[in-house]
């Protein structure tokens, strides 16, 4: 039963979202209410609901309304047609959606993306990469292309952590880094194929670097020369295009990273602690 709770919404749940920014603050009320009683509304009447929520019956009466219907009863037909399957809107946005579907298609599929990885990667890896990055003495970011804006996001988070970190997204640059990799080293790859930037990876792995890759492919070449394969969940924006949610997986796996990464400096150093607001905060220039 949990397991369907976790691929479903139902159809209550994006009534109110669709409304909830109109709702008055007695309706803001009935609106919490519906949600956390969801499965015993059948059995509740107006005056009963207007107790619970210290409410008119006029306001509850009200509220259904405001959704669109009739009243408490027509709500109820409503509610008892079941769940909408969320698999309904895990499809990319096609020319003929309208600006309702492309909102809860980019909402669903986005909330999809981040469950899906939050399954499949497990905290333990992450916290073996993060032990790394805290004692690496460079890091080096890699991407082209739209993995790019990731690359760029990991080198100014880790920046603030004090780390050598430099981000490459450039072709040209890439393929004439002139840099030795070295054991001490970090390299990062990020590709959501997995295809790209392999020669590299190689290199850096017959170094004897750390290689990571933040990839969508757990069977993809970088994925299988990685030290830590980081696995993001991957689902098209639009039809036809190579953007995907992945995007946003994959910010959260930085994010995690950084916060790990800062919980280990810090545990080695008092005075990294203490200094932790400042030095990771932008300062106003």
């Amino acid at each position: 039963m949990q397991a369907q709770k976790d691929t479903q919404l139902t159809k209550l749940e994006i009534l109110i979202n669709e409304h909830k920014q109109n709702f008055s603050s007695n309706e803001k009320i009935l609106a919490d209410f519906f949600l956390e009683n969801e499965n015993n509304l059948l059995n509740l009447s107006v005056p009963q609901i207007a107790e619970q929520c210290s409410v008119s019956q006029a306001t509850v009466v009200r509220f259904c309304k405001h959704l669109g219907f009739s009243g408490l009863k027509d709500f109820k037909i409503f509610y008892q047609t079941g769940k909408i399957d969320v698999k309904e809107y895990l499809t990319p946005v096609s020319w003929q959606d309208c600006d309702k579907t492309v909102y809860y298609k980019v909402f669903t599929s986005a909330i999809t993306a981040m469950q899906e990885t939050f399954k499949t990667i497990k905290w333990e890896t992450l916290s073996s990469v993060a032990k790394e990055i805290a004692k690496a003495s460079n890091i080096d970011a890699f991407a082209i292309g739209g993995s790019s804006i990731v690359a760029t996001y990991f080198a100014n988070e880790f920046i603030r952590l004090g780390k050598r970190v430099n981000a490459h997204t450039d072709i040209y640059t890439i393929r004439h880094f002139a840099q030795e990799f070295r054991p001490e080293d970090l390299a990062l790859f990020v590709s959501r194929s997995g295809e790209n930037l392999t020669q590299l990876a190689t290199r850096a792995k017959n170094l004897g670097c750390k290689v990571v890759a933040i990839t969508c492919n757990p069977e993809s070449t970088l994925a299988c020369i990685a030290d830590f394969p980081l696995i993001a969940s991957e689902a098209l924006y639009m039809e036809n295009d190579k953007n995907s949610y992945s995007r946003i997986a994959e910010i959260s796996i930085i994010s995690v990273l950084f916060l790990m990464s800062a919980l280990n400096l810090g545990r080695d150093s008092i005075d990294f602690i203490k200094n932790y607001s400042k030095t990771t905060n932008y300062e106003k220039l």
